[in-house]
């Protein structure tokens, strides 16, 4: 069985290929693609949670190749945090800007400081497109 996997990340890839290779899936990436000259769509992950953005991918990338797809995404999400200020898969993003690295440590030390010690854990989503 042949799989795309929706993503760009070599080391998800490697690492996924190696597991699945001993059930006898031959898991591709983008990038395999890519290097057989097949134009790779853009897919703006526009879900405001990691299963959202994961289903945007695989369909996308089955519309596009006509072939099973999975994709996966993540979202980082703290402890005793309001809903509204947990940043799930916009840890860059706040309020409509992209933050640089210094702007995202005073950001997230300003939570900090607003509400205690943070515990921080990724809810995972996968989508499987057949």
């Amino acid at each position: 069985m042949k799989l795309l996997y929706g993503t760009s990340n070599q080391a998800k890839l490697s690492v996924m290929k190696s597991r699945l290779e001993k059930l006898g899936v031959e898991l591709i990436g983008l990038s395999d693609l890519k290097a057989e000259g097949i134009t790779i769509p853009e897919v703006p992950e526009k879900g405001n949670t990691p299963l959202e953005n994961a289903r945007q991918k695989a369909t996308a990338y089955y519309k596009a190749f006509q072939m099973p797809v999975f994709s996966c995404d993540s979202g980082l999400y703290f402890d005793n945090v309001p809903d509204g200020v947990q940043p799930g898969v916009h840890v860059r993003n706040v309020n409509g800007k992209c933050l640089s690295d210094a702007e995202m440590i005073e950001y997230y030390a300003g939570l900090v400081r607003q509400y205690g010690n943070l515990a921080a854990r990724y809810k995972n989503a996968i989508c499987f497109t057949p």
